[in-house]
């Protein structure tokens, strides 16, 4: 951990403050010392990612895309265990650790299906994205394969463009809780997943995004609908609003 906050301050200062601000965002549905707990909770499912990442085969060169206590994945766990979604929508997988984690909440949370969208390796892509983060994926396995069998119920996994894939879903799965994207990160394809899957969440719902910093796509959205947002690392997270009381 001094290591991680000697070399990047910022974002250890965002993970030190995540337990209180994803608590405000959240409307209380958790006190931070609950959401903190989560975060160590779900250290255990980051050692699991090691040991598999560790085992894979990779070529020369290739990095293992390993974890640690440090990194992001505990967040999608808190958040997850703190919303209780019924329903979770998240584009992109690869090796499938966003998955382990969102899939590992359902379980502790006893409720939840997941969908995932995700282009496979072999696939004929002009996206330099693409073409990067199917190159991530351990050799001789296909998206998602980090996910162990007694994980795999409540999860669909669907193959294919998330431009072609995504409105199929939503027209299917209309009613979100929570909405993450971690598919091509380009202007375009982030706004076209932000405004496609807005309207599907449920009063209350959260969208997050991986890899905010990468262009302005997630910063110009929230600006536009007027929202409330929490930066953690490279994640950006905000919340749609509950109707008012009257």
């Amino acid at each position: 951990m001094v290591w991680f906050a000697l070399r990047h301050p910022r974002q250890a200062w965002q993970f030190l403050r995540a337990p209180s601000a994803l608590s405000h965002l959240l409307g209380g549905l958790a006190a931070p010392a609950e959401i903190k707990g989560w975060m160590r909770e779900a250290g255990a499912v980051t050692q699991e990612i090691n040991r598999r990442l560790h085992e894979a085969s990779w070529k020369p060169g290739q990095s293992s895309g390993s974890t640690d206590s440090q990194d992001r994945g505990p967040v999608l766990y808190a958040v997850t265990r703190a919303l209780r979604p019924t329903v979770v929508l998240e584009t992109g997988v690869a090796n499938g650790s966003s998955t382990y984690y969102f899939l590992s909440a359902m379980k502790a949370n006893g409720k939840g299906t997941l969908h995932s969208i995700d282009l496979p390796p072999g696939t004929d892509t002009t996206s330099e994205y693409h073409k990067a983060d199917m190159t991530a994926i351990a050799q001789g396995h296909g998206s998602g394969w980090l996910v162990p069998a007694e994980l795999r119920a409540p999860w669909t996994l669907h193959l294919g463009d998330t431009r072609k894939v995504l409105p199929k879903v939503l027209e299917s799965t209309p009613k979100l809780d929570l909405f993450f994207h971690d598919s091509e990160h380009t202007y375009e394809a982030m706004t076209f997943e932000f405004n496609s899957a807005w309207p599907c969440l449920q009063p209350g719902g959260v969208l997050g995004s991986d890899d905010v910093g990468w262009n302005r796509s997630f910063f110009d959205f929230v600006a536009a609908n007027h929202l409330p947002t929490v930066r953690v690392g490279g994640f950006g997270w905000t919340r749609k609003p509950l109707p008012l009381k009257v």
